[in-house]
């Protein structure tokens, strides 16, 4: 999410490429004001090896805290505690700005942006202003937050590879891209994103983030083109003085208690191996060389596959 710099359509000079990669350096927390500023955004969120960096009390949950119930296919519209929540914005960063872990994940490839082969970060924001629509259609989809002034405000966030064809997210063209639905999620209190300003050291505007976590998501190029060439540049993942402390794993079946109880490696089709780590030990025929798009966890296909797992 953004505060809200464009950056320009070329991404290839190395001063730019150093400036949006770059972690954060500023390792003190937000300066005091009032009202005070949120606790930021954008944090690192690979599960690996678990819990990882997921802090939250539980720090993993069955149902998503922000996303209770999305109204319509094309996802405009969500309920947060019952209260609707309404797409505001929707826009895109280059590099990615909450890692999964992917080595090539922040890499920006030389040319012009958007190009087949890069990793790309989609940010949909909802806010509970409920003339959201009008003013998206007034302001344009990618219109800097002005269309998300009433809080709360709910981002919903994934990567995706650029490709030269339809990728398999839905929807853009001429209309909002459909984020995708699933787990796992990776769930926090933050804030928006996007470069620095030089007289801004926080940002200021609490959200509620509910990201995905699939490194196989594609997006087409033709697709970027409700965008036009508005390319937002990233922010440095924070440090931890200025994180929340609820960093929650959203999946459907919780990963067992250590120490886990079967060291014979029967797993059924219902259970998950959560780290490579794991994965090694209890499968090393299959599992010597886990796949670089594993999406944090593992599956044996049956209760009778003893050690084949497969991701």
């Amino acid at each position: 999410m953004t505060t809200f710099e464009k950056a320009g359509c070329c991404l290839g000079a190395a001063l730019l490429l150093a400036a949006m990669t770059a972690p954060a350096a500023i390792a003190d927390p937000c300066p005091q004001r009032t009202p005070p500023y949120p606790p930021q955004s954008p944090r690192f969120v690979d599960p690996d090896p678990w819990p990882g960096v997921y802090n939250g009390t539980p720090n993993v949950r069955s149902d998503s805290a922000f996303v209770s119930q999305i109204k319509g296919p094309k996802g405009d519209e969500i309920l947060d505690a019952g209260q609707h929540l309404y797409l505001c914005d929707q826009h895109y960063h280059v590099p990615v700005e909450n890692p999964q872990g992917p080595a090539d994940e922040r890499v920006i490839l030389p040319g012009v942006q958007p190009q087949p082969g890069q990793w790309i970060e989609v940010h949909t924001v909802y806010a509970a202003n409920d003339d959201a629509p009008s003013c998206r259609r007034s302001r344009g989809l990618d219109n800097d937050l002005t269309c998300c002034e009433k809080q709360p405000v709910v981002v919903r966030g994934f990567s995706a590879k650029v490709t030269a064809t339809a990728g398999n997210v839905q929807g853009g063209g001429t209309a909002p891209l459909i984020p995708p639905v699933g787990d796992p999620l990776a769930e926090w209190s933050g804030s928006n994103t996007g470069p620095d300003k030089r007289d801004e050291p926080c940002k200021p505007t609490a959200a509620q983030w509910s990201f995905q976590l699939n490194r196989d998501l594609t997006v087409g190029k033709g697709q970027l083109a409700v965008f036009g060439s508005k390319v937002h540049g990233a922010r440095g993942v924070q440090t931890e003085s200025r994180l929340s402390k609820d960093l929650t794993l959203v999946a459907a079946v919780k990963p067992p208690p250590p120490p886990y109880k079967d060291a014979t490696c029967a797993w059924t089709a219902s259970q998950m191996i959560w780290t490579r780590q794991e994965a090694v030990a209890k499968c090393p025929t299959a599992c010597k060389t886990p796949s670089p798009r594993w999406d944090g966890r593992w599956y044996n296909t049956t209760a009778a596959s003893k050690c084949s797992c497969c991701k």
